[in-house]
């Protein structure tokens, strides 16, 4: 396990960084939710709606992820 100078291991900060990119990508989520019912789910169901479900989603599963292994 790699020190860093302080006394901070490499793996509390790769977790800080994690948490980190989680919280913003759930700060990200709730600021553009509104925009995004607005535009995609409040029309018609095409194939781009499930397009666009299956890669906004995957992010948040692939971000989430490595913090619940850790836990």
């Amino acid at each position: 396990m790699l020190i860093l100078d302080h006394g901070i291991t490499h793996s509390a900060v790769q977790k800080y960084y994690m948490l980190a990119s989680v919280a913003l990508l759930f700060y990200d989520l709730s600021t553009t939710l509104d925009i995004e019912i607005e535009r995609v789910w409040s029309g018609k169901f095409r194939p781009f709606t499930v397009l666009w479900t299956l890669v906004s989603r995957m992010d948040i599963g692939l971000d989430i992820a490595p913090l619940a292994e850790r836990n």
